[in-house]
């Protein structure tokens, strides 16, 4: 089993919308309202902190909500709504679950002709290897296909490991693409990728709960186990 310890985590979760909203003429507006109502007082909120873009492509409208001094953000688009967490850690996980089951509630409220098409949540970063376990270039070489070797032996190649996998559930409600590759910013890590799409509706404590599932039934899986490295 590898012991890893996370370094850089990002979170991003994106509401796919049906039908997309094709009337922007108050959508900034009820956008920056609805965020601002959701998270005050708890959460300091400046109107420095919203940004509009208004274009003659429908496709570029947008409208958006910076977290003050970090680059995570809430968005809304003719056909998504989603948030984008970057560089948090595992300690941050709860505040972005409630942060985004705040808003998801408002944004049913305040657009309710417009649901969700599909939901994805995508989880990604780099992790460091810890002393204990195998190193990352040992560990791939268990997972190497045995024919490579044989069919670029005539060849100036540089072998590049790295494992991919996709889970389904019978039912459709969700899949899984799950990436792992050798850390570009890690002496001994590894950078791992979890893409998990809902494309029936549910709850959005669901499919956290869901996500949380098969995540960790990939890690089972890949022989891996995260810790916060505290000891």
């Amino acid at each position: 089993m590898i012991s890893l310890i996370p370094r850089t985590l990002s979170t991003s979760v994106v509401f796919n919308l049906s039908p997309p909203i094709f009337d922007w003429n108050n959508t900034h507006s009820r956008f920056c309202e609805f965020v601002y109502t959701a998270l005050m007082p708890e959460h300091h909120v400046s109107v420095d902190d919203f940004s509009t873009n208004n274009s003659l492509s429908l496709g570029e409208n947008t409208a958006r909500y910076n977290f003050p001094g970090t680059q995570s953000f809430i968005s809304l688009s003719a056909n998504k709504f989603w948030f984008d967490f970057a560089f948090h850690t595992l300690d941050d996980r709860q505040f972005i679950e409630q942060i985004i089951q705040e808003l998801d509630y408002g944004f049913n409220s305040t657009f309710p002709k417009h649901s969700y098409e599909s939901s994805e949540f995508i989880t990604h970063g780099q992790y460091e290897i810890s002393e204990n376990s195998l190193s990352a270039i040992d560990y791939f070489e268990n997972h190497k296909v045995p024919a490579f070797s044989k069919s670029f032996q005539e060849m100036n190649v540089t072998y590049v490991p790295g494992i991919r996998f996709t889970n389904k559930a019978k039912d459709e409600s969700w899949s899984l693409n799950c990436t792992v590759e050798t850390s570009a910013l890690l002496n001994n890590g590894l950078f791992i990728n979890f893409h998990v799409l809902f494309s029936k509706d549910s709850t959005f404590q669901w499919k956290v709960e869901k996500s949380k599932e098969v995540i960790d039934a990939s890690l089972t899986t890949l022989g891996m186990e995260v810790s916060d490295g505290r000891g």
